[in-house]
C-alpha cells in the first residue's frame, strides 16, 4: 500500500486541516524539525512533524507554509498542547490557500508512533516493489515461450494461477505509479493476479475462474482512470495456462489495433478488435508477435 499523508492519517484515526485534494501524494520520509525553515536540508516528499517552538506569529506561520509548498513537501503534523494549544489560524489559513495538507497531532499522540507507522507501510511499500519485480522478471521468462508448459504452471502457481488465464492491459502515461492500484483493485475483486509492466503496458495476468475478462477490465478502467487520468484498456480471452504468451499478444495487439482507429473505438478493446493483427496472431511466429 502507497504511503500518502490520506492513508496515514486515516490509520492514526486523524484529520486534515487543510490540502484534502493533495493528500494522497506519495510520502518519501517522515521528519522531525523545530527549524523556522527545514528546506534546505529537504529533498521534497517528506512529511514533516513539528510542535512549532519557532513559529511565533502569523508571519512566521505563513512564511513555513509557503517554503513547505514550494519545496513540494508532503505535508505538516502539528503538534499541539505544547507552545500551541490549537492549530494556529493563520497556519492554517496559509495552508488551504495553497492547498497543503496539514492535521493536528494531539499531545497524547507522541511522534515516535507517526513515524514507527510511517516506517512499516513504507517497508511494506518496498517489499510490494520487489515483489512486482520478481512479477516482472517471471511474465518476461514466461514471454519467451521457452518454458514448458508444467513449469510455467509452477512459475505462476504463487500468484494463484491455476489452469487458465487471461491477460489484461492498460496504457497510461505513468504505468509504474499505476501498478500497486492495480494489485489492490484486483485483490479486492478476490482476483489471483501477476502484475507487471512489460512493454511500456501495465498489464495483469488473472486467473478468470468464470469472471469475464473485458468486463473486469472495464471495470478497473473506471477506476485507474479516475485516479491517473487518461486509460485504454484491453483483455484477451480466456485460454490455457500454457497460452499465456499468445494471450499476452492477443491483448497487447488488440490495444494497437484500436489505437489506429479513427473514432469509435471500444471502451475496451479485444479479440473483436483485432482485424488485421488476427493473422499476424495466428501465424505465432516468435519474431513477428516480438514486433
Amino acid at each position: 500500500m502507497e504511503l500518502t499523508v490520506e492513508s496515514l492519517i486515516a490509520e492514526l484515526g486523524l484529520e486534515l486541516a487543510s490540502g484534502h485534494e493533495s493528500a494522497n501524494a506519495s510520502v518519501r520520509w517522515v521528519h522531525s524539525t523545530e527549524l523556522a525553515d527545514p528546506t534546505p536540508w529537504l529533498r521534497g516528499g517528506e512529511l514533516l512533524l513539528t510542535t512549532g517552538i519557532q513559529l511565533d506569529g502569523p508571519k512566521a506561520q505563513r512564511e513555513l507554509i509557503g517554503r513547505l509548498a514550494d519545496h513540494q513537501i508532503a505535508g505538516l503534523g502539528f503538534g499541539t498542547g505544547f507552545t500551541h494549544k490549537r492549530l494556529p489560524a493563520a497556519l492554517v489559513t496559509a495552508a488551504r490557500k495553497r492547498s497543503f495538507p496539514v492535521f493536528e497531532v494531539p499531545y497524547e499522540l507522541p511522534f515516535i508512533a507517526i513515524t514507527e507507522r510511517a516506517f512499516a507501510q513504507l517497508v511494506n511499500e518496498r517489499y510490494e516493489m520487489l515483489q512486482r519485480n520478481m512479477a516482472g522478471d517471471v511474465l518476461a521468462e514466461a514471454l519467451t515461450g521457452h518454458l514448458y508448459p508444467e513449469e510455467l504452471q509452477t512459475r505462476l502457481r504463487p500468484f494463484g494461477i491455476g489452469e487458465q488465464v487471461a491477460v489484461l492491459a492498460f496504457s497510461l502515461n505513468d504505468p509504474a505509479a499505476a501498478a500497486a492500484a492495480l494489485e489492490r483493485i484486483l485483490d479486492r475483486e478476490e482476483v489471483s493476479s501477476l502484475v507487471a509492466i512489460r512493454g511500456g503496458l501495465l498489464c495483469a495476468v488473472i486467473d478468470p475462474d468464470g469472471a469475464d475478462p473485458i468486463e473486469l477490465a472495464r471495470s478497473v478502467r473506471g477506476e485507474l482512470s479516475a485516479r491517473f487520468g487518461g486509460v485504454r484498456a484491453s483483455a484477451s480471452r480466456a485460454a490455457a495456462t500454457h497460452s499465456l504468451r499468445l494471450s499476452f499478444h492477443e491483448a497487447r495487439c488488440a490495444l494497437e489495433a484500436v489505437r489506429l482507429q479513427n473514432g469509435g473505438a471500444p471502451e475496451v478493446a479485444s479479440y473483436a478488435d483485432l482485424g488485421a493483427f488476427q493473422l499476424l496472431l495466428s501465424l505465432q511466429d516468435d519474431d513477428a508477435l516480438i514486433s
